[in-house]
């Protein structure tokens, strides 16, 4: 989760906090993709025929107190002091997902392990 200071107080975020955001990464010919939100890591082919699905399990985490208080801090750490009781007093509103998104990035290696 990323917040930008525009000045005059004012915050923009480039996307809702814990939010799941979609991931890539490339080998050979093949594109390996994760949504964010489940478990599956998407492979295609370079014509963009899906081409196998992994199926990993597992359990949601919940997003917990200390993850949001963790996540105000840092947006907090990158607004000027002087306009952080108000940033403070506009962040603790944003409502937040009940969970974490399942995955934040995905990396394959030269053997094509994810």
């Amino acid at each position: 989760m990323t917040a930008t200071f525009r000045g005059a107080g004012d915050l923009g975020y480039r996307t809702a906090p814990f939010s799941p955001s979609p991931e890539h990464d490339v080998l050979a010919n093949c594109l390996y993709i994760v949504t964010g939100d489940d478990f599956d890591v998407l492979i295609f082919s370079s014509n963009g025929q899906l081409v196998r699905v992994v199926r990993n399990g597992g359990e949601r985490e919940a997003v917990s107190e200390e993850h949001r208080t963790a996540w105000i801090d840092d947006v907090l750490g990158q607004v000027p002091e002087a306009a952080r009781a108000q940033a403070r007093r506009a962040v603790e509103h944003i409502p937040t997902p009940e969970e974490l998104p399942v995955y934040n990035d995905v990396v394959v290696d030269a053997y094509g392990y994810v």
